[in-house]
């Protein structure tokens, strides 16, 4: 075999040999690929799965912490009026409140309240007895009352933290919708998303997640 013979052979065979390296390398590399994306795969749905076991975790501890803080209020708007009323009165106020409070369908009950209304007209616990008025009236007298105690007694509270502003709102809201007003009971929902996002029902749960749809 001539000397450029071998020569041209040895080439050839380098020549292959660097092809199928470089297949090989290519190969491999594309291996790699498909594994790293498997485990991607594999991490995002474990991921996705962590998220949907914290989320109801998370919310809890969200909602626990929006009791806590409305509870909070509702201690400093009473601590209010015991700055501006002595005990004696505020005696007066809580037992006419219980008195009402303990059987809101009694015949009397409405009676009660419309007095603490008019005895004690800048208590908070006037104005739940004028949210408590409104649930028990119905038509225009309902949406009056419902309208005076977001007016007047906006920042009023119940001792579990429930604000007769929002509250009162949401009942607005309800009254609209049942009498066909979607304006209106749109306008009252919007309110309570924006401005009281994380107000809490009797229940302790999210109020927004009962405005009707």
């Amino acid at each position: 075999m001539s000397h450029a013979r071998t020569i041209g052979l040895v080439a050839a065979v380098a020549l292959v040999v660097g092809l199928l390296l470089s297949a090989a390398d290519a190969g491999s590399e594309d291996d790699r690929v498909t594994q790293l994306e498997r485990r991607v795969t594999e991490l995002e749905k474990e991921l996705t799965e962590l998220r949907a076991q914290l989320e109801p975790v998370l919310e809890k501890a969200k909602l626990e912490k929006a009791r806590d803080t409305w509870r909070a209020k509702a201690r400093q708007r009473m601590q209010l009026d015991s700055e501006k009323h002595d005990a004696q009165t505020l005696q007066k106020v809580e037992k006419l409140y219980q008195s009402a409070n303990k059987n809101l369908r009694g015949d009397d009950t409405r009676q009660i309240l419309n007095k603490l209304i008019e005895q004690y007209p800048d208590c908070n616990r006037t104005g739940c007895a004028v949210l408590y008025l409104a649930q028990m009236s119905t038509g225009k007298e309902q949406e009056a009352l419902l309208k005076r105690a977001v007016k007047d007694y906006g920042d009023c509270f119940y001792g579990d933290g429930v604000q007769v502003g929002p509250y009162a709102t949401y009942y607005l809201a309800w009254y609209y919708h049942k009498n066909k007003q979607p304006e209106q009971a749109s306008r009252m929902a919007e309110i309570i998303r924006t401005q009281y996002p994380t107000a809490i029902t009797h229940k302790g749960e999210w109020l927004v997640d009962y405005l009707p749809q």
